[in-house]
């Protein structure tokens, strides 16, 4: 493993972090059977109402689309382009040699 992956207990850590519920998604088209249901779930984290609406949509997605049985196992963020504001990340810079 190298640490670039993603998995459902990731996004119990952005709920619990943000206080907000998520609506975790997995096109149902990408994957058939038990996965595609354990996925498209709405999340809650600790101390989060599991009946509050959903801040937003993660999607499920994989780095090998071409495989019989992909791992999905990377997240993206659905954002309704008509609300979403653009982000100043000002004098940003990341320490990649740090990191």
């Amino acid at each position: 493993m190298t640490g670039n992956y993603a998995e459902m207990i990731h996004l119990y850590a952005i709920s619990a972090a943000f206080g907000v519920t998520i609506q975790s998604y997995i096109p149902p088209s990408a994957c058939v059977g038990l996965a595609a249901s354990l996925y498209t779930t709405v999340v809650a984290g600790r101390d989060v109402r599991r009946t509050a609406v959903p801040a937003f949509t993660l999607m499920w997605s994989t780095l090998t689309p071409t495989a019989s049985n992909p791992p999905f196992n990377h997240i993206v963020p659905l954002v309704n382009k008509s609300t979403a504001k653009p982000v100043d990340d000002g004098d940003f810079t990341f320490d990649y040699a740090a990191a």
